[in-house]
């Protein structure tokens, strides 16, 4: 009889240590994010814009080439986490500001520019939220969903399910590799068909000169 009047107490008292040790845990990761981005502001300070010159230099040279089938798509991907990284940054210089413009207006003209950090913290969060679903838990890709904790049991098949995995991610790079092919085939296309058209112009232009 004693020990079920005591039950009720226990459980208490376990449920308010559980509820410590939470609170406990979740200050120390709040101290650790705190320490990291304490590390990151170090050595890279709001009002150092020193990468964004580099990124726009870069993107200025060889930007261009992103133009076109998977690569285009990289470059949307990376252009989204660009804008994030650049609003939070402080106020841009007015000649690195005017050579961004320029630099996105050209690659990507109707490329829709961020007002505010947080607007742009929410479109790539979207762009993630849409390669989780995509890729599924078990993908392997650039934005990748966080691993998913659970106890698994030997031999529960996981090398059977990396091994279908890596078979999906080669065939959509196989997938991709054939459309730039078949884009690159058509460009070439109709490079040859505006050579032609020059050749023909060209000639018949020399053929006047000689009859005249």
């Amino acid at each position: 009889a004693a020990g079920d009047a005591d039950a009720p107490g226990l459980a208490a008292a376990a449920k308010v240590k559980g509820a410590a040790g939470q609170a406990q845990a979740q200050a120390q990761a709040q101290d650790q994010a705190s320490e990291r981005e304490a590390d990151w502001r170090a050595a890279d300070p709001p009002d150092d814009t020193f990468r964004v010159k580099l990124v726009v230099t870069l993107l200025a040279t060889c930007g261009h080439f992103f133009d076109r089938g998977s690569v285009a798509r990289k470059l949307d991907t990376f252009l989204a986490y660009l804008q994030r990284y650049v609003l939070s940054k402080a106020e841009l210089p007015l000649s690195l500001e005017f050579d961004l413009q320029d630099t996105l207006r050209r690659l990507r003209p109707g490329l829709h520019r961020h007002d505010t950090f947080e607007e742009a913290c929410a479109a790539v969060a979207a762009l993630e939220q849409q390669q989780r679903r995509r890729e599924g838990p078990g993908r392997k890709g650039i934005l990748a969903a966080e691993p998913a904790l659970q106890t698994v049991e030997e031999g529960s098949g996981d090398d059977d399910d990396n091994d279908d995995h890596d078979e999906e991610d080669e065939d959509e790079d196989e997938e991709d590799e054939e459309e730039d092919e078949d884009e690159d085939e058509d460009a070439d296309g109709e490079d040859q068909q505006e050579a032609e058209e020059r050749m023909a112009t060209d000639a018949g232009a020399s053929g006047q000169h000689q009859d005249e």
